[in-house]
């Protein structure tokens, strides 16, 4: 068999460096080829470090969702104790809200008996005693003796002239005849305070 060798004369002198550097390295097959490796390998490599970026960026957000998670359980702690405080605050504000509206009553509608029995004792006539006097919000009771039934009418007009004091009417009267020749008169007269 018969060797043909391809090679033109004057490559067939070259040594085999110098023939990689003249037809290889020059030939543009070469440079398109290194060229499309070359861009390649830049690609890969910013893929490479896309990637890492993204992974970076994953990490960081999956450590950022962990400290939010922890901050949403610690809100969410916190806002059960408001909760239980508002509710607490409330109560408090439900119970002042009940004594001050109980104050309020009390206030608008106390009496202030010391006023009315000075007044009744100045109204009371020197020949008319009383010997009792029943105290409630709606009815004044008034117990006493005197010697004339006169006496008890005359009473019972200045208490209700006195602007303070209505609807006075007699209870009962009866005569208590005692050792005296005079006949003393036990009576009950029920009166209503006007100003209260």
């Amino acid at each position: 068999m018969k060797h043909i060798n391809l090679i033109p004369l004057e490559a067939r002198k070259l040594s085999a460096q110098s023939w990689i550097k003249r037809y290889i390295l020059k030939s543009p097959t070469y440079r398109i080829t290194m060229s499309i490796l070359l861009l390649l390998f830049l690609i890969f490599i910013y893929e490479t470090s896309a990637s890492v970026r993204y992974r970076l960026k994953v990490s960081l957000q999956k450590k950022q969702i962990k400290k939010l998670e922890a901050g949403l359980e610690r809100n969410k702690d916190i806002q059960s104790q408001i909760k239980r405080e508002s509710e607490i605050a409330q109560e408090a504000n439900r119970h002042i809200q009940k004594r001050i509206s109980f104050l309020e009553e009390a206030r608008t509608e106390a009496v202030k008996w010391s006023d009315v029995l000075f007044l009744l004792s100045k109204l009371t006539p020197p020949d008319l005693w009383l010997s009792k006097i029943s105290l409630n919000k709606e009815a004044i009771a008034l117990n006493g003796t005197t010697l004339d039934n006169a006496r008890v009418s005359d009473f019972m007009l200045k208490i209700d002239e006195s602007g303070y004091f209505k609807a006075t009417s007699f209870n009962f009267t009866q005569k208590n005849k005692s050792k005296q020749e005079e006949a003393i008169i036990d009576f009950e007269v029920i009166t209503h305070l006007a100003k209260y």
